[in-house]
């Protein structure tokens, strides 16, 4: 399967291979030939797929078909958005110039990686970024190619992070309009600005972990008021009956077991080995907590399917807790002990993977197809 190999032949580069300094003229930039590699191939299957790919695929081959109809201009375009007009600027500007929206597919794949691959830069030091990438796979890739606008979003979103851990606040908030204008969920970037200095300096254990539950109970009961506040919205004129309908849309409820199962291997882990995860960097404090709200969010999408997407931003956040989880247990052990538990996790997640394209369809990005490159067309 054209997916699965990819995964891992460009995993396994990533893991051997190392990054080199390389010089234009005064410029100095680090570069590696497997990060190239995964960008290549990734942006080539994003770029390349039918618009059978993926279920919302199909409506952004008929958005970007149809942009140089509707409006003549890009300014056109800005006076006509309300919110969100970055993604209609860049496939004006697509089509407009290149005419075909397989360059804008392979846009938004080259974005998202360049985030994350600057998201993973930032934390190297400390973390194996092989198994990073290797999460960020085969948790996320397939979720892209269904809700693409949204990861462009997160692409940017990542690669803020790095900013809002060096306190530059200009750039930072930045790259939050930047994200936000592509997808109204990338608004929750500021609140993880206000969530970092809040927990950040809190030394006492108790302390930390009294304002982590007050911060889960607010977040868990506006949920709970998000349809009652969604109808005193709509009664206003404030809200429009489409964004209406899409929050209190029970027809697109996820399942509660699957969300609290998919949250449980990192829940737990955070349970009993959060001081570890700390001490072996602390900027862990701050991203457990990112991870903790988030996953009460994924368990409450259960209800509210939207709010589930704001998750993501949050949620993400385990391809770099699980690597330092795993980089932290093997400290000191032998070579057959750190073997075997990164076999062990590479197992667990091809397996997840593979429930998510045979039971759950993976947002419907299963069997790949291609009608550029037919080549590409080999599934199990």
């Amino acid at each position: 399967m054209v997916y699965l190999i990819s995964m891992i032949m460009c995993c396994f580069f990533y893991a051997i291979s190392k990054r080199s300094t390389i010089r234009l003229g005064k410029v100095k930039f680090k570069f590696n030939i497997a990060e190239l590699l995964t960008v290549i191939i990734f942006t080539s299957l994003t770029a390349l797929r039918s618009y059978s790919v993926g279920t919302d695929t199909i409506n952004y081959y008929f958005s970007a078909e149809n942009i140089l109809y509707k409006y003549d201009s890009m300014f056109s375009i800005i006076s006509s958005y309300y919110i969100e007009p970055g993604y209609g600027i860049l496939e004006y500007f697509v089509m407009k110039n290149f005419g075909d929206v397989h360059y804008l597919f392979m846009i938004e794949s080259i974005v998202l990686f360049i985030g994350l691959f600057g998201f993973l830069h930032y934390f190297d030091k400390k973390t194996p970024v092989a198994m990073s990438l290797f999460l960020f796979l085969t948790l996320y890739y397939n979720t892209s190619l269904n809700i693409s606008r949204q990861f462009i979003s997160i692409g940017i979103g990542l690669y803020s992070i790095k900013y809002l851990f060096e306190n530059n606040k200009i750039r930072y908030f930045l790259f939050c309009i930047i994200a936000s204008i592509f997808h109204k969920t990338g608004l929750i970037l500021f609140a993880l600005y206000f969530l970092k200095r809040f927990f950040q300096d809190i030394d006492n254990e108790v302390d930390y972990y009294k304002k982590i539950l007050v911060m889960l109970f607010l977040v868990l009961s506006f949920i709970i008021l998000l349809k009652p506040i969604a109808n005193l919205l709509l009664n206003m004129g404030l809200l429009s009956l489409k964004y209406y309908i899409y929050i209190v849309n029970t027809e697109m409820q996820s399942s509660l077991i699957f969300n609290i199962a998919s949250c449980t291997p990192m829940l737990l882990i955070i349970m009993f080995y959060h001081k570890k995860l700390i001490n072996h960097d602390e900027r862990n404090k701050v991203l457990i907590v990112f991870y903790l709200l988030g996953a009460g969010i994924t368990i409450s999408s259960s209800f509210y399917i939207v709010v589930g997407r704001m998750a993501l931003y949050l949620i993400s956040v385990q391809i770099i807790l699980y690597p330092q989880f795993l980089f932290s247990i093997g400290k000191n052990k032998s070579q057959l002990f750190k073997l075997i538990i990164y076999l062990l996790s590479v197992v667990f997640l091809v397996s997840y993977w593979i429930y998510c394209i045979y039971y759950r369809n993976f947002g419907g990005t299963y069997p790949y197809e291609s009608e550029i490159l037919p080549l590409l067309n080999f599934n199990i």
